[in-house]
């Protein structure tokens, strides 16, 4: 809060000697349009320079991490930069105090004139002196201003960054989509492996009910065999039996064979019933033993079966085991970018806070230089050349100023003197400009609308090629916005040739690519070669091609220079 206080406490001072130093020089330098007018200049160049570096210096004390030493060494520099302004301003009012005791003096008669020549000569001399300053404090302001072009590539720079950060984000988010979708898919897969692990339990269990029932199938076929088995051995007892008895038979048939014969036959046929239960038992215990070793053999296949599914179930638990703690891990990932995009969002709301108050500090500087950069090329007074002017709608762009041809303040809005750039260009670049200030350029359609919203003198310099020398003055020259074609208007004329631009007047602007001329089979544009305000064509074109540049004079005449030149007219009359 301290360092905000000294700051604003700072600007007011020097804000109230810009106003102080301004006053002075409109009550000091009344008498005299081009002291007033470097006076104006000096105030300007002084104090713009200071604000661009008390700008520079707020800026880095709010960048530096040691802020309290370097805020105490800048104020000490702050109040230095101070002392001098007030320096150059008690500098200043001594001159004009002494270009005021010098006017007064040169009231008072002849006799005082040689005195007051030699004040008069120091007094230019101080200027020189003065002017030189002027010279490097212009150099300081061009350093300042590259000092604002690279805090505007940084802005870019960090701009840039910001980008970055947002389509990282977004990387993430999608990478996050991705997991959550392959959650999803290890979910649906853990449910699809626990469904078929409850169906191969199920057939699990009917297995082992099958093997149960072939078990008990079993051991009531070995039941069935061991009862046949023991028929069989009572049978073959009793077979025994019989032949014993059929041995006892003989023997008593021998003796009673004739009465035992009945008797035999009946035991022959008892025999042969036997021996085909034998044989028909035997035939029954082949089949349950071929039943037996099947049902062992089904048992076998489905143990196999079984420890297979056991071992696939084992595998399944472990893949699920695998899957859930894949699953966990990624959880844990997602927490972990879900904190990690919670701490880019903050530092992104952060950057975001800085980028905008450097926005704000860069827009107040901005505003802070745009109040200071003229809108005319009168602040500049008798310095001739490329100067940068301020206009509404358009902002901070390059003009020629020409203090020499017609006086000081005026700006050059189109020339022709060397015939090495081509005016054959289409309505956009006619719009913006083209060509150098070097030799032929025009300035261009949509400025011209902008500088002559307020009412501007144009002052249009013709040398012909007899080397004869022309010129038309026109009071009210307004060109209208690109909706009404950029019109033409022109004003009262006072010159030393025939007002010929008259019959241009009202017309709209026409390029090869938009016609908007009154010859209705004809493109004037296209016929000159250059665009202008024709109307059924011209009497005078100014954008013509070098070696056809014309206006008419009672006759025509060939121009070899032009110059058009516009200043405000309110200027003028002071």
């Amino acid at each position: 809060m301290g360092r905000i206080k000294f700051n604003g406490v700072f600007l007011l001072m020097v804000l109230q000697i810009f106003l102080v130093a301004t006053t002075t020089g409109d009550e000091k330098c009344e008498s005299d349009r081009k002291m007033e007018e470097q006076c104006r200049l000096h105030n300007y160049k002084t104090v713009k320079p200071l604000l661009d570096y008390f700008r520079q210096v707020r800026n880095e004390i709010e960048q530096s991490e040691t802020k309290e030493k370097q805020i105490s060494e800048l104020n000490s520099d702050l109040m230095e930069k101070y002392r001098e302004i007030v320096r150059i301003h008690e500098t200043f009012m001594k001159e004009a105090a002494l270009l005021n005791e010098y006017k007064n003096k040169v009231n008072k008669g002849e006799n005082d004139l040689q005195l007051c020549q030699n004040k008069v000569d120091k007094s230019e001399s101080e200027i020189n002196s003065k002017q030189n300053t002027i010279l490097n404090l212009e150099e300081q302001l061009s350093d300042k201003s590259t000092n604002l072009e690279n805090c505007q590539v940084q802005l870019k720079s960090f701009n840039s960054s910001l980008i970055e950060k947002d389509e990282n984000i977004k990387a993430l988010n999608s990478r996050l989509i991705e997991k959550d979708e392959n959650i999803k898919r290890f979910s649906e897969n853990i449910k699809n492996k626990t469904e078929h692990q409850k169906a191969l339990e199920l057939e699990l269990e009917k297995s082992k009910s099958i093997s149960i029932k072939n078990e008990n199938d079993i051991q009531l076929c070995r039941s069935e065999i061991n009862e046949l088995n023991r028929t069989s051995e009572n049978i073959r007892e009793e077979q025994k039996k019989i032949q014993l008895k059929l041995k006892e038979s003989e023997t008593k048939l021998i003796d009673k064979e004739k009465d035992k014969s009945t008797n035999l036959e009946n035991c022959q046929v008892q025999l042969k019933s036997l021996n085909s239960r034998l044989i028909e038992r035997d035939e029954n215990i082949k089949i349950f033993s071929e039943n037996i070793k099947n049902n062992t053999e089904h048992q076998k296949k489905l143990e196999l079966k079984f420890e297979k599914s056991k071992s696939t179930l084992i595998k399944q638990k472990k893949l699920i085991q695998l899957c859930r703690s894949e699953i966990n891990e990624l959880n844990r990932t997602l927490e972990n970018n879900r904190e990690e995009q919670k701490k880019i969002q903050l530092k992104l709301t952060e950057s975001e806070t800085k980028l905008i108050d450097k926005v704000k500090d860069n827009q107040l500087c901005q505003s802070e230089l745009d109040k200071l950069t003229p809108t005319t090329c009168i602040p500049f007074g008798d310095y001739s050349g490329v100067h940068q002017l301020n206009v509404s709608g358009i902002g901070l762009f390059d003009v020629l100023c020409d203090s020499q041809l017609a006086g000081p303040g005026w700006i050059v809005i189109q020339e022709r003197v060397g015939g090495n750039e081509s005016f054959t260009r289409d309505w956009a670049t006619y719009r913006k400009g083209f060509g150098s200030f070097q030799s032929d350029f025009f300035l261009g359609l949509e400025k011209l609308h902008r500088i002559t919203s307020l009412q501007r003198l144009l002052y249009i310099h013709l040398v012909a090629e007899n080397e004869r020398t022309y010129n038309a003055r026109y009071d009210d020259f307004k060109i209208s916005d690109e909706d009404n074609g950029y019109a033409l208007s022109l004003g009262k004329f006072n010159g030393t040739i025939v007002d010929s631009m008259r019959y241009n007047e009202n017309m709209k602007f026409s390029t090869f690519d938009h016609d908007n001329d009154n010859a209705d089979d004809d493109n004037c544009a296209i016929i000159y070669e250059s665009g202008w305000w024709y109307n059924y064509c011209s009497t005078c074109n100014l954008n013509a091609p070098y070696e056809d540049l014309h206006w008419y004079n009672i006759e025509y005449i060939f121009i070899k220079e032009v110059k058009m030149l516009i200043r405000p007219k309110e200027e003028m009359k002071k």
